[in-house]
């Protein structure tokens, strides 16, 4: 398969991994009757299922052992697994309460958390633009503050978590599928430990409900084997300017069909964040922009 067919589907991958995320809003909130933390359980639970299924298809056990015997990285990953956890039951808590619009809001600013996150603990330098960014999103979050006197603590913890996340896989730098299952499995013992306590809500399940829930494991790593071949085929910076497909449709899916209000303070807020994103993709676009060799012109003396 050549270069441009890969890259092809790369983009075709990356594309139906932001749209299922930016449509995955309408799953939780089709479940959004069942208690949120016994959700989380499922998506935990039935992810690592698949994930057993997935690595034992491509022969992964014997990396997923050798990682498994490196106590830094393994620990890391532990870090990992309540990361991504603690994210994945904010966003399934925020469908179920109607705020899905506000953790939108913090996927759209996660990429300038991480940024921040970068600088203070890998040492990267922001460059002007990238502070520019920077401070246009804290105005907006801090103008939401101001005026409706409740910090939006779902948001920045959706942004703070994912952000979290996404640092620790970088420091860790393990392959994308031996990580995610390590991290799964870990949560797996947590997960039914949790659910003996939930069975008063787990007998007034029906079962039509519980074929629903089994259906997270695929909703959740589906998209994630469709990220992980779209990294591979793409350039970062394409992979990048996608990532907001999905937090857009989030917002569309709040407003449009959730029908969650938007009110003058909360508008002005998106405003500032999205002008935010607009400059830090500027910047990110034009950093990676080819610069032109300097051609050496030929002096004659006559």
């Amino acid at each position: 398969m050549d270069g441009s067919t890969q890259a092809r589907k790369g983009l075709i991958c990356a594309v139906a991994a932001y749209i299922w995320w930016g449509a995955i809003p309408l799953y939780f909130k089709a479940v959004a009757s069942v208690p949120s933390i016994l959700v989380l359980d499922h998506r935990i639970l039935w992810s690592a299922l698949v994930l057993v299924v997935l690595v034992t298809w491509q022969g992964r056990w014997p990396a997923i052992a050798s990682l498994a015997r490196q106590p830094g990285k393994l620990g890391l990953l532990l870090i990992a697994a309540v990361l991504i956890a603690a994210n994945w039951g904010v966003f399934i808590y925020a469908v179920a309460i109607s705020k899905l619009m506000q953790a939108s809001l913090g996927y759209f600013i996660n990429p300038l958390i991480s940024i921040v996150l970068g600088m203070v603990f890998l040492r990267e330098r922001l460059r002007p633009m990238q502070w520019l960014a920077v401070i246009i999103a804290v105005v907006g979050v801090g103008y939401l503050t101001w005026q409706t006197g409740e910090f939006p603590w779902i948001a920045m913890l959706c942004a703070g978590s994912f952000g979290l996340y996404g640092l620790v896989r970088k420091v860790v730098g393990v392959p994308p599928i031996d990580g995610l299952a390590i991290e799964t499995l870990a949560l797996v013992l947590p997960a039914a430990c949790l659910l003996p306590s939930m069975t008063a809500h787990a007998v007034a399940i029906s079962l039509p409900m519980y074929f629903i829930l089994s259906l997270a494991g695929i909703i959740t790593v589906l998209p994630l084997i469709w990220f992980t071949y779209a990294v591979q085929h793409l350039r970062l910076t394409t992979v990048g300017f996608l990532q907001y497909v999905g937090p857009t449709g989030q917002f569309l899916v709040a407003l449009l069909i959730f029908r969650e209000p938007l009110d003058q303070n909360k508008l002005i807020a998106f405003i500032f964040c999205w002008c935010a994103v607009v400059v830090y993709s500027w910047s990110t676009w034009r950093t990676a922009q080819p610069r032109p060799i300097p051609v050496a012109v030929e002096s004659s003396c006559e």
